[in-house]
């Protein structure tokens, strides 16, 4: 197995599940009415001062942003506001990231944009998007990924080279209010090279009501994060099929029968991990062999082996496959029944997904007609 938890015996008492490659033909249909509830539909406001040219980035309680514009809207698609602005002044940034958390309970989004110095987050309003501050500290780095909650931040840190990894932690609790590290973990990854590759799942985080889900794709452990606390909830032991970390720092040899957990859901008691088994794998080529859901309860019981596509029999819309799991998927405007041509648009995959490159320009430029803002499927899962 990879490193799970360094230097900590709580790993011998968690669940351990096996995940091997299935045989595609005992594959399960993976229905949606046997995990979902239902499924609605919310239009988002549409105004010239505010259209949504990218898709869906984060989903909280307290509503949904978009990025680029970087729009708050509520999760009845009214428009709210925009959470700061692009620039070079110091309350600015050149453009967001994808690095972002909210804070409910003091109604403050943290974000950190492009181009920025280390060790510094920005601080908005989530009511109306105006600057508070900057919360700087040294265990800020660049390229990390941010998860909120009440009163506190998991910061999740970008990979980096080895010369850049001495006493520095992966992952950090911090709380907001206490201004105090809650907790931390740090990774051993053997870093021998000085550039690294591209990994689907790499860094995984994911949030199901008052819990942060955190796995990382060289790491077999799941973890589930409090405002207090970082804890090890479920070992993912792939075998012989896991994934060499040579690989992430600079390794350029072609890898056989390898399996990889490309993203994962948690919904009611429920795991999702949505997974690719390659029989070759390389830098800049992949002969993939298989796709299918794993799902199995979050103590690691009743596993099973399904289809990647859901099959929409709920209000017999298309099916669709979740390449990029969670709850809400943004569809191209339409109308809201089986008929409608939709398009699930991921994150920085538009244009490859979508077949009409003239409609993907004007998407993206912001041009098109103001009654294009997007519609959001929103899954209602089961408890």
């Amino acid at each position: 197995m990879n490193n799970a938890n360094q230097g900590s015996a709580e790993s011998l008492e968690i669940p351990v599940i096996k995940i091997e490659p299935p045989d595609e033909s005992d594959l399960k249909p993976l229905l949606l009415s046997e995990f979902a509830d239902s499924i609605s539909y919310v239009k988002m406001d549409t105004d010239p001062s505010y259209f949504v040219s990218i898709p869906l980035a984060l989903q909280t309680e307290e509503g949904y942003f978009f990025e680029k514009e970087m729009l708050h809207f509520s999760k009845e698609g009214k428009f709210i506001c925009r959470v700061g602005q692009i620039g070079r002044g110091p309350e600015e940034y050149i453009a967001p990231t994808m690095c972002m958390g909210v804070d409910p309970k003091n109604k403050i989004v943290y974000l950190r944009g492009y181009g920025m110095k280390e060790h510094i987050l920005l601080k908005y309003s989530l009511t109306d998007g105006k600057y508070l501050g900057t919360l700087k500290k040294d265990f800020v780095v660049g390229w990390m990924k941010i998860k909120g909650m009440d009163d506190a931040l998991l910061m999740v840190n970008g990979l980096r080279f080895k010369q850049q990894t001495e006493e520095k932690q992966d992952l950090i609790l911090y709380n907001t209010a206490l201004d105090s590290v809650m907790d931390s973990r740090t990774f051993d990854r053997h870093i021998t090279s000085t550039v690294y590759n591209n990994f689907p799942g790499s860094q995984i985080v994911t949030s199901y009501r008052d819990k942060i889900y955190y796995k990382d794709a060289f790491v077999d452990t799941l973890f589930s994060i409090t405002k207090e606390k970082i804890t090890p909830c479920l070992i993912v032991d792939l075998g012989k099929y896991a994934f060499p970390v040579d690989f992430l720092y600079g390794g350029n040899d072609t890898y056989e029968n390898v399996l990889t957990i490309n993203n994962i859901l948690v919904a009611g008691d429920r795991l999702f991990m949505l997974c690719t088994y390659y029989s070759s794998f390389e830098l800049y080529s992949a002969d993939i062999r298989c796709r299918f859901m794993y799902i199995c309860d979050l103590n690691g019981k009743n596993g099973s082996y399904y289809e990647p596509m859901f099959t929409n029999d709920l209000d017999n819309g298309p099916n669709f496959r979740i390449t990029v799991l969670r709850d809400v998927d943004v569809l191209e405007v339409g109308e809201v029944d089986g008929k409608r041509q939709d398009y699930y648009l991921p994150n920085n995959k538009m244009e490859k997904k979508m077949k009409d490159k003239d409609r993907f320009k004007r998407l993206y430029e912001a041009s098109n007609p103001v009654e294009d803002n997007p519609i959001l499927r929103t899954i209602h899962w089961k408890e």
